[in-house]
């Protein structure tokens, strides 16, 4: 009768297979961590936030955050402004008298009355700024958000992948 000798196993993290595996996720940890910081720390601008500011009772030249919802400052200005896009497209569709009757329809809503509304032509560069601004109380401008936009816009995650990858073949 045979008898079989046990033999002592190494753990792992001693043997070479697992000695290797801790180098190559060590690498590619450090280059994950120098990619992240290299995305985060990109754009901010540090002079800024460093900067004193004076408090003072002056009145300034910059937009002032009201902590009231946008419906009472309609309300209390008797007006809702409406951003609209003037697009006028050969061959295309024109929406522009559609956002009007929306932004008709959203003062009739309000306030009773669809004459009470302000057409504020806004561009594709600045709408937003002048919604933050509050010169804009509601955009009727030809933003969409489709999947085909999505997936033609690269986002800095698909650069984090490539640079990954990169690093993995390196």
């Amino acid at each position: 009768m045979e008898v079989a000798q046990a033999e002592k196993v190494k753990p792992y993290v001693q043997r070479k297979e697992g000695q290797l595996t801790i180098v190559i996720v060590g690498g590619l940890l450090a280059c994950l961590a120098i990619l992240l910081g290299i995305f985060l720390s990109r754009g901010e601008n540090n002079d800024e936030a460093s900067e004193l500011v004076e408090l003072t009772d002056r009145p300034t030249t910059s937009p002032t955050f009201d902590p009231r919802p946008t419906l009472a400052i309609v309300r209390d200005r008797g007006v809702v402004n409406c951003g609209i896009e003037d697009v006028n497209r050969e061959g295309g569709v024109n929406l522009g008298e559609y956002n009007i009757d929306q932004c008709r329809a959203l003062a009739a809503t309000i306030f009773k009355d669809p004459t009470k509304m302000n057409l504020v032509t806004v561009g594709a560069d600045d709408r937003y700024e002048r919604l933050l601004n509050h010169e804009v109380d509601v955009l009727y401008a030809g933003d969409t958000f489709t999947l085909e936009k999505s997936i033609r816009e690269v986002s800095v995650s698909i650069y984090a992948f490539y640079a990954l990858l990169l690093c993995i073949y390196i």
